[in-house]
């Protein structure tokens, strides 16, 4: 994993349920759509073209079978 590159892991037991993530950064706003992540799988974040120091990666997702949404986000 790289900072231009960062690496985020499903570290539950649990299915994750329509897994999004958006970037922000001065070049603009990026969003991607995973899907389902399993538990254990891990996923590249591509920040090409973005300065690591000025982006904010927000994760948000539904466990599987529930109706609240989680959301994380971070800074790499």
């Amino acid at each position: 994993m790289s900072r231009g590159r960062p690496q985020v892991v499903n570290a539950s037991k649990d299915r994750l349920e329509f897994v999004r993530v958006f970037v922000e950064a001065p070049i603009g706003r990026r969003t991607f759509h995973w899907g389902r992540v399993l538990p254990g799988e891990g996923i590249d974040v591509c920040l090409s073209g973005c300065d690591p120091d000025d982006s904010v990666i927000t994760v948000a997702w539904f466990p599987e079978g529930s109706n609240l949404e989680y959301c994380w986000r971070f800074v790499t």
